[in-house]
């Protein structure tokens, strides 16, 4: 088995996508926005200024995304599947002071599954 540094000096240009195991980022949100599963998987939301909604982009096998209320503000937001349902609905609204959601997709179940949620 390969050392994560032997990893990183021997295949440091590729990029591979395994469920459950992703190098994660996040990005700033403060307005609707539609996502890849090329962005980053943790939403840092600022929804003070209105409503918002993350879209969601075509999913994999394990894709798992967390949108984060990181301030005071009662304005919802809104995880929409992009086509795939979260809990047998499109989409997943919540709001609430430093709330939070993270959503997995199922590609068995062919939609999103909460796995937490944060209020």
């Amino acid at each position: 088995m390969a050392t994560p540094y032997e990893v990183k000096q021997f295949v440091a240009g590729d990029v591979w996508t395994f469920a459950g195991l992703e190098e994660c980022s996040f990005k700033d949100v403060d307005g609707d926005i539609t996502l890849s599963t090329q962005d980053p998987r943790i939403a840092h939301v600022d929804p003070s200024a209105a409503n918002l909604t993350i879209i969601l982009g075509t999913p994999y096998k394990g894709y798992t995304f967390t949108a984060q209320n990181v301030t005071s503000s009662l304005n919802t937001i809104t995880i929409h599947g992009g086509g795939k349902n979260i809990n047998g609905n499109p989409d997943l609204t919540f709001s609430g002071a430093y709330a939070g959601r993270t959503v997995q997709y199922s590609d068995t179940l062919d939609a999103y599954v909460l796995i937490r949620s944060v209020n």
